[in-house]
């Protein structure tokens, strides 16, 4: 009987956006670590790269857009106690080559993100839960907006490849977990 490819996902789980300690933190990624190794592993590093290599190309976007909006913003996105990272940024955590965040964004569910300073996030952009990569608010779109056609473009399809890789990887998580 010939074994069938698991189907793409369409939608990224929501598995770990919640509260942990550093412990369960680290036993996490071991876990989402030692699961994506039992698949193609290669694979998995290239993709990876390809999401770092991507978010590399949006980051002088997004800070130059953070540093002309961010001060003077009334309800800062980098407050929201619901921001944590997810199964797919930490499945990308787990292959990138470089070393993941200490923990979760939280260790209690009311506390702040402990990665945000008075500076803005202390995490470099490649490392932070996706939804602080690609999230524009009204400001950050009336930016946008002024950038030449070409530009948005590119953004956008960027967002759009890293979406579809943060997809196989949760695609090749899943295939691995199978028995």
């Amino acid at each position: 009987m010939a074994v069938q490819p698991v189907p793409m996902k369409t939608e990224e789980s929501s598995c770990y956006r919640h509260h942990m300690s550093d412990g369960q933190w680290h036993r996490t990624l071991s876990h989402l670590r030692n699961s994506l190794k039992n698949s193609n592993w290669a694979y998995c590093r290239t993709l990876a790269g390809a999401i770092q290599e991507k978010i590399a190309w949006l980051d002088p976007i997004m800070h130059r857009y953070c540093s002309l909006t961010c001060r003077e913003c009334d309800d800062p996105c980098c407050q929201a106690t619901k921001i944590y990272f997810n199964r797919a940024d930490m499945l990308y955590l787990t292959v990138l080559d470089r070393e993941p965040p200490p923990g979760q964004t939280r260790t209690e569910e009311s506390a702040r993100c402990r990665y945000l300073t008075p500076n803005g996030c202390s995490l470099a952009r490649a490392v932070r839960p996706y939804v602080c990569v690609w999230f524009i608010c009204d400001a950050h779109m009336t930016l946008f907006q002024q950038e030449s056609g070409v530009c948005q473009r590119r953004f956008i399809g960027n967002l759009a490849e890293i979406r579809q890789h943060r997809l196989a990887l949760e695609s090749l998580y899943a295939q691995a977990a199978l028995p």
